[in-house]
């Protein structure tokens, strides 16, 4: 009767009433299928509240997703959406999300959480979207237990960055199966990542008490027992540290090298809660805070993560600072307030916590006091209620403002009551306010900028509700936040300086990339191509610095400087060579200090014994000193040094070498244009027929990606290219000279097609209609299934698509 009333009805229907009714019908089959009978083409219509197609709005909701015959409706009305010209590749723009995309592929394994349903969109052609991999998907896949989910999505052969977030997710859930089968599929056993604190994923799997199950199978696919997170402690040191002694005693066996020191034993004493082994320990070391690093403060959040209260007080007589947050974000006096543990609030209180210190998420311990029980921890083990009014008395005590508090009411007449009293304020509007004043930041908007902050001055601390957590300051970086926002206004500078004259914090972090500690606007603003590409990146860096941004790091590690030379970012690197210390080999070469490199590196090509060390993860100095002065030759290479690459070559370093996977310092000249360099090199020895190992192209690949003709037209001239280089750069006549002399290329790689699909990709006819000519296998398909037929015609290439159909007949 119901569908028989809506058939009728249909004609009636605009568009959001028909979309309306698809939603109130993904769970009835029949009735779906009913109006989509009545109306087929309603199937690839959008509409509706959010302006979504209907397999958007059936993909996407998490309705009555439990209920056992839920998943079978929504399968066939997929299926049946799919046949009408239902796009499974579909997606939407989503602001909302960090990554800015919804699709129904991510919507399958998020909201409706059926294996089914993707593996119904797969059948469909739902692989060969281009962004399928934008949004998580896989490791939403570990983290909902869904192995079948899993093993689909690693059919389709992920990328890199993707298995590398889904490991860390399954090490932190335990979950043995999801990383032996992520490790099988080509995950980095040593991928770096939160809470393995920029170590590897041993770090985490020790820190997260992952299980023996777990730690086996990241050795097993050979994870290095003897890598070091930031701080230089091995995943054996962060095992006696934490009292893993399963994981310490199974590490030795498989090779970890070593014996604890005194540090190292002090700090296993603490986590064990033994306060007299502390102060015995304390009684020889005058300094106590002599060789602690940022991860061994950060102890302080993960024993009150872990409810471990006994260790908190022996922790903090050991030395540890109680104003360092951990890499989510959260400070050890917010977690304590949380838990509404008034005697660890005062402790920390104690031993010097700043009272009204904001975290990640721009809450002070006040704020997590008042939202007690409910909080980031787990529950108190000693068995005690968490008092939330004695931790709110300790804290306001203490100088806590309550005009900083965030959330009122807190559904408590009496403390609403007295906080009203004493300064705090509804802020119902706060995240609206936040919306429109991060949309000034990024178009440049100084004039409402400034009128958002003086009618709201709390905007400042104010933090994004997106999962980044990103304050105002972070959107002048230009990264880790929503695409659409990625941009940088002609105005950026005076944005900038409205920020910190309001009282921004310049070195504020956010939980952008996974959190730690570099995601600080300086960090994110000079590895961000915006900032670059308006040629503003070097003066916003000497603005933030000037506002009161360390140039060196908030570990005083060269961090911002690091970061700006690893991704190849030369107006930072050329502030910050003016503004941070240049104490290393890298770091001088990158600045062109022909004074300092000779400090640095020796007569024999070798790092000198006494030099600097860089020990930022991504630009880690090498324990080799030869290798390390081949790692100062690419820096300078990159940066157009001419004068500091002849001095490194005359000192005897090797031009062919590729210290970090491979990547040459000819290949840094070719990718930046610096053509005088690339003679340098090539006349030096340097190959320019070496592939590296991260994408495996040559000198000439690198400077077609940076888009340096005059470059290709030297290395041309000096040498010939081969036959992909050929290919790459659309040279017919040199792709047919390698076929005539190999035919088999054809099909290159190895009988796999890639450089047919490549050209039907990029819409290269003459290159296409050769490889025809030549008998190229027209089926090969890439890991997501699609052919050059189907690259062809998702480029819109139809004189291509034309060619591709006519040799499938």
């Amino acid at each position: 009767a119901v569908a028989a009333t809506l058939v009728e009805r249909l004609p009636d229907f605009d568009d959001d009433d028909r979309s309306a009714a698809l939603i109130a019908l993904s769970h009835q089959p029949r009735l779906a299928r009913a109006l989509l009978d009545a109306r087929p083409a309603s199937a690839a219509e959008a509409g509706g509240p959010l302006g979504w197609s209907p397999l958007l709005y059936l993909t996407c909701s998490a309705i009555a997703r439990e209920r056992p015959a839920t998943v079978p409706a929504r399968v066939a009305i997929a299926r049946r959406l799919l046949e009408l010209g239902a796009d499974a590749t579909e997606f939407t723009r989503d602001s909302r999300l960090v990554q800015g995309q919804r699709t129904a592929l991510s919507g399958a394994v998020v909201y409706a959480r059926s294996a089914e349903l993707l593996e119904a969109l797969l059948d469909a052609g739902g692989a060969r979207t281009e962004r399928l991999w934008n949004t998580a998907i896989l490791a939403h896949a570990v983290e909902l237990d869904d192995p079948r989910a899993l093993d689909l999505l690693l059919r389709l052969e992920p990328p890199g960055w993707e298995l590398r977030g889904a490991l860390g997710v399954a090490v932190a859930r335990a979950d043995a199966h999801a990383v032996r089968r992520l490790l099988a599929a080509g995950a980095d056993p040593d991928a770096s990542g939160i809470w393995g604190e920029a170590g590897g994923m041993l770090h985490r799997a020790v820190l997260e008490r992952a299980g023996a199950d777990v730690l086996a199978a990241l050795l097993d696919a050979g994870a290095d027992v003897e890598r070091a997170d930031r701080d230089g402690r091995t995943a054996l040191r962060v095992a006696w540290r934490t009292g893993a002694d399963a994981a310490a005693e199974l590490l030795r066996a498989r090779g970890a090298r070593g014996e604890p020191d005194e540090l190292d034993r002090l700090l296993a004493a603490a986590v064990r809660g033994d306060v007299e082994a502390v102060a015995a320990a304390r009684e020889r070391r005058p300094d106590p805070a002599a060789g602690l690093g940022r991860t061994d403060h950060q102890l302080l959040s993960w024993a009150l993560r872990r409810g471990a209260r006994a260790a908190v007080p022996a922790l903090l007589r050991a030395g540890l600072d109680p104003d360092v947050p951990d890499d989510d974000g959260a400070l050890p006096l917010g977690l304590a307030a949380a838990a509404g543990d008034a005697e660890l609030a005062s402790a920390l209180l104690a031993a010097g916590a700043a009272v009204d210190a904001r975290d990640v998420d721009g809450r002070t311990a006040l704020d997590h006091a008042l939202a007690a029980p409910a909080g980031p921890v787990r529950a108190r083990t000693d068995g005690a209620e968490p008092d939330r009014a004695r931790t709110v008395r300790v804290l306001t005590a203490a100088g806590a403002d309550p005009a900083a508090v965030r959330d009122l009411p807190v559904l408590d007449d009496v403390l609403d009551r007295d906080l009203r009293a004493r300064g705090a304020v509804e802020r119902d509007e706060l995240a609206l306010l936040f919306e429109r004043a991060a949309d000034a930041v990024v178009d440049g908007d100084v004039e409402t900028l400034r009128e958002l902050l003086a009618d709201e001055p709390a905007l400042v601390h104010a933090r994004s509700a997106r999962p980044h957590r990103a304050t105002l300051l972070h959107y002048v970086g230009a990264n880790g936040v929503e695409e659409a926002r990625q941009r940088t206004p002609a105005r950026a500078v005076e944005v900038l300086d409205v920020l910190l004259a309001a009282g921004a914090e310049p070195d504020a972090l956010a939980r952008t990339y996974g959190g730690g500690p570099a995601q600080t606007t300086m960090a994110l603003l000079v590895s961000s191509s915006h900032p670059a590409e308006a040629g503003l990146q070097a003066e916003l860096v000497r603005a933030l610095v000037a506002g009161g941004a360390r140039p060196d790091g908030l570990d005083d590690d060269g961090l911002p400087l690091a970061t700006a030379i690893a991704f190849r970012c030369p107006q930072a690197v050329a502030a910050l060579a003016e503004l941070a210390r240049l104490d290393n080999a890298v770091f001088a070469a990158a600045a062109g200090r022909l004074d300092l490199l000779e400090r640095e590196v020796g007569p024999d090509g070798r790092l000198r014994a006494d030099a600097g060390r860089c020990r930022v993860p991504w630009l880690r100095t090498s324990a080799d000193a030869a290798v390390g002065a081949q790692q100062a030759l690419v820096a300078a290479a990159q940066h157009g040094h001419l004068d500091a690459v002849r001095f490194l070559l005359a000192r005897g370093v090797d031009p062919r070498a590729g210290p970090d996977r491979g990547v040459t310092a000819l290949h840094e000249a070719c990718f930046a244009g610096h053509v005088d360099v690339v003679r340098c090199l090539v006349e030096a020895g340097a190959d320019p027929r070496v592939r590296e190992g991260v994408f495996r192209s040559t000198a000439i690949g690198w400077a077609t990606e940076g888009r340096r003709d005059e470059v290709v037209e030297v290395l041309l001239e000096l040498h010939e290219p081969d036959f992909y280089d050929c290919v790459d750069l659309g040279r017919v006549d040199l792709v047919r000279r390698w076929l005539d002399r190999d035919p088999a290329l054809v099909d290159a790689p190895d009988g796999r097609g890639n450089v047919l699909r490549w050209a039907a990709k990029q819409g290269l006819r003459e290159l296409l209609e050769l490889l025809l000519e030549r008998g190229a296998d027209t089926t090969l398909a890439d890991g997501q299934g699609r052919t050059a037929l189907d690259l062809a015609r998702a480029g819109g290439h139809d004189e291509l698509v034309a060619l591709l159909e006519e040799r499938a007949r």
